[in-house]
């Protein structure tokens, strides 16, 4: 017998762990790895579906007690099948939802008067005309004055000594989520949109959708962090998937360089190629957390993949607002690199950061998650669908979760196979 066979055969893969295949005999593995591939694919497509639920519930009735959101979760068509995990990070998620319903909804109550609210959130009254839009989660400034939204776009109302706000930079956005505005309990709800010019049922609705995705997604974010932190504090370790959401951009802080040196001491070239490899990809987690954001964004509020694609790729020499590891970033970065832990290891920390930011990021990452929209919409998965779908997912496993679906739909038990 192999000597990591068992007689504790797990009666079913509902645990979606895959270690649980090593408990079978090793001729039945490779069809129970196949049958954990079409389960995950399941899983994926059953959450996206409840997800698509309990968003439609809250935008049409956004003052659902906790009560009737879980009732209306216990009916969704799939949700029995999502694990013990995915039911309590939807229920931290709902909670979240209600705590920031009743924020928005009480701030409102006490500023009703659109200008009035603009000057109590941003500390500066208005210069034009301000209209306000209260979403479940969300109040959205419809700010028809340049100068009014260019002062909360580039953070004036945080340091008041910074003089005036840079319009010409503002003009090149025609929207900006704000998410820590000063006022405690509207963390990821505020929304402006550069409204000067703009009609709001051709415009400014597809701004609204856009700018309105990324507080849902920062709800979820943060509902992945509150969710880690209870199980923290229950001597429990978050799932994988909870922590590639919750990553922080730590690799070029002190400590964290400090720490790569000493690990750097006393390696070969290949092992110290490998250690700064890391680094770099740990640290590249936010930049595509940002650009998962975005697409997804623009994905929602219609955008097609070739927009999409050119509003991400464009340089920040030529006006690109998503270039998140530009040309000028990638320079300041080697030459941190190269300050903390030595010339002499220039030519490596050089050609890691090209691979990193350039060859795996901008060739591989997000040219696969344009292709991966595309599948999608070939497989006739809404833009809804596609966004519960994915927005659990880091963008660098986007291609695998379109290859599991495809794998599912190629089954000749499934309907939909050709």
């Amino acid at each position: 017998m192999d000597s990591q066979e068992t007689t504790e055969v797990p009666t079913s893969p509902s645990s979606l762990n895959p270690k649980e295949i090593l408990k079978y005999p090793t001729k039945e593995r490779p069809q129970k790895l196949q049958e954990f591939k079409e389960q995950l694919a399941a899983n994926k497509k059953d959450l996206s579906n409840t997800l698509q639920f309990l968003a439609h519930y809250a935008r049409y009735y956004p003052d659902l007690t906790k009560e009737q959101f879980m009732d209306y979760f216990q009916k969704i068509p799939g949700q029995e099948n999502l694990t013990p995990t995915q039911k309590d990070l939807i229920q931290s998620g709902i909670d979240l939802y209600l705590h920031r319903h009743q924020q928005v909804k009480q701030i409102r109550a006490a500023h009703p008067n659109d200008h009035e609210l603009f000057g109590f959130l941003f500390g500066h009254q208005p210069k034009g005309k301000v209209e306000v839009i209260v979403g479940p989660i969300t109040l959205y400034f419809r700010c028809n004055n340049p100068e009014d939204y260019a002062y909360v776009y580039g953070g004036n109302f945080r340091d008041k000594e910074s003089g005036q706000p840079d319009v010409a930079a503002a003009n090149k956005s025609g929207g900006v989520f704000i998410q820590y505005p000063e006022i405690k309990g509207l963390e990821h709800s505020i929304i402006l949109e550069n409204a000067h010019g703009r009609d709001f049922n051709t415009q400014g609705k597809q701004i609204l959708t856009h700018e309105e995705q990324h507080a849902v997604m920062a709800l979820f974010e943060d509902s992945y962090k509150k969710y880690s932190a209870q199980l923290f504090e229950n001597g429990q370790k978050a799932p994988s998937f909870v922590k590639e959401n919750i990553q922080v951009n730590l690799f070029i802080s002190e400590l964290a360089l400090k720490v790569l040196k000493m690990d750097l001491q006393d390696k070969n070239e290949q092992e110290q190629q490998a250690l700064i490899h890391q680094a770099l990809v740990s640290g590249r987690a936010i930049g595509e957390r940002r650009a998962k954001d975005e697409i997804l964004a623009y994905w929602k509020d219609g955008r097609e993949i070739p927009t999409i694609r050119y509003y991400l790729k464009q340089p920040k020499e030529e006006g690109g607002l998503y270039d998140y590891f530009s040309q000028e970033w990638r320079k300041m970065i080697t030459n941190r690199f190269v300050e903390k832990l030595g010339e002499p290891l220039r030519p490596l920390i050089e050609q890691n950061i090209e691979k990193v930011f350039v060859t795996e990021y901008q060739q591989e990452i997000l040219e696969n998650s344009f292709n991966a929209l595309g599948i999608l919409k070939m497989m006739g998965i809404s833009r809804q669908q596609t966004l519960n779908l994915l927005i659990n997912e880091p963008l660098p496993n986007w291609k695998k979760v379109v290859l599991r679906l495809q794998e599912e739909q190629r089954k000749p038990s499934n309907p939909k196979a050709a």
